[in-house]
């Protein structure tokens, strides 16, 4: 059981669950396979891209002890964070250190949490969003 439920994981953290399903289907036709709706932490009002894909990422990435670290090497209280569990307060960190202008400083400390991640991707989201606003004839995200 705890595979299948690493595996449902895995493909509602990428936003998939819609191929997870369409698999099973195919290998299971009789079951009664559905994509339950909003599976994968839908973003929240006025979130960015980079913040979205950085909150992912600390879900996917990070545990609660991990998280915990991340908040003290920010100096930011844990504690204070709204939310009730570690993906709560990874959002809440990250929509806090956005309005203050330190999502660098955050994937900064995310690599040296855990260098083995791809943190950079996140950054990245923020670039290819400007590029998309800048291709329609729109500002940038601010």
């Amino acid at each position: 059981m705890t595979k299948a439920r690493s595996l449902v994981q895995y493909f509602v953290r990428r936003d998939n669950v819609a191929q997870l399903v369409q698999v099973c289907g195919s290998l299971r036709p009789g079951g009664a396979w559905y994509a339950p709706p909003d599976t994968a932490a839908p973003k929240a009002p006025g979130e960015s891209a980079q913040q979205t894909k950085l909150r992912r990422m600390l879900a996917e990435h990070l545990d609660e002890s991990q998280i915990r670290e991340l908040c003290a090497s920010l100096d930011v209280d844990y504690e204070s964070l709204p939310g009730a569990g570690k993906d709560d307060k990874a959002g809440e960190l990250v929509a806090r250190l956005a309005r203050h202008g330190r999502s660098v400083e955050l994937v900064a400390a995310c690599m040296g949490l855990r260098p083995d991640v791809a943190w950079e991707q996140a950054l990245a989201v923020a670039e290819d969003d400007a590029q998309d606003h800048a291709a329609k004839g729109g500002p940038g995200p601010s």
